[in-house]
């Protein structure tokens, strides 16, 4: 089953050494910004960097391909390296949520 777009999900924003986990929903691009569409059960959630930023190449790579409906989880780490956030799938055992 789809889960629609919904462009008013609360926003989130990461501290570093934050990770969320949650079901992907879908990815979105636009000249402004990419956006990561996420469901903690029926509530979305969207998670947004600027186009240019490094965040957003690596949400686009590491997501492309990615199911609707898969868990994953994003950290965000030191914003002063090249890898700036870390993408992973979570395993079926492993609970949604969000921690620091």
């Amino acid at each position: 089953m789809t889960k629609k777009w919904a462009p008013e999900g609360e926003r989130i924003k990461l501290s570093e050494w934050e990770e969320i986990i949650a079901e992907f929903n879908e990815i979105k691009r636009t000249k402004e910004s990419v956006k990561v569409s996420l469901y903690f059960g029926t509530s979305q959630h969207l998670l947004q960097y600027p186009t240019s930023s490094k965040e957003s190449k690596l949400l686009e790579q590491s997501l492309r391909g990615v199911e609707e409906g898969s868990k994953i989880g994003i950290l965000r780490t030191d914003t002063d390296t090249d890898t700036p956030l870390r993408i992973r799938k979570i395993e079926d055992s492993e609970e949604l949520g969000s921690y620091e």
